[in-house]
C-alpha cells in the first residue's frame, strides 16, 4: 500500500471526502489530490495535519503506507502471507469510525 491508498482507506472508514480533509487541514484540494496520487511526499508538518484530521498518529499512516518494496527480498513471502491481515486488523482496531 502507499500513503495515498492508506489515506483513501481512512477517508472511507470515516465517511470523509478529500474536500473535507482539505478543509480540516487547511491544505488545498490540489495538494490533497497530489498526495493521494503519490505525486508528492509530504513534509512532516503536512503528514501531522492529515493524521490529526483522520484521528490517527502520523506513524500509523506511515505504517499503513508500507509496501512490498520496503521489505527485504528474503522476507517478502512472509509479507505476502501476513501483511493483508495485519493491515485490515490495524484499520479496524485503531481507526475511529
Amino acid at each position: 500500500m502507499n500513503l495515498g491508498k492508506a489515506i483513501k482507506i481512512l477517508l472511507e472508514k470515516k465517511g470523509m471526502t478529500q474536500k473535507k480533509l482539505a478543509a480540516e487541514t487547511n491544505l488545498s484540494p490540489t495538494s490533497i489530490s497530489l498526495l493521494m496520487k503519490g505525486h508528492t511526499m509530504p513534509r512532516k508538518e503536512t503528514l501531522e495535519l492529515v493524521a490529526k484530521a483522520l484521528e490517527v498518529k502520523p506513524e500509523f499512516l506511515l505504517l499503513l503506507s508500507l509496501s512490498k518494496d520496503d521489505v527485504p527480498d528474503n522476507k517478502r513471502e512472509l509479507y505476502d502471507l501476513v501483511w493483508p491481515q495485519i493491515e485490515t486488523t490495524f484499520v479496524n482496531l485503531f481507526v475511529k469510525s
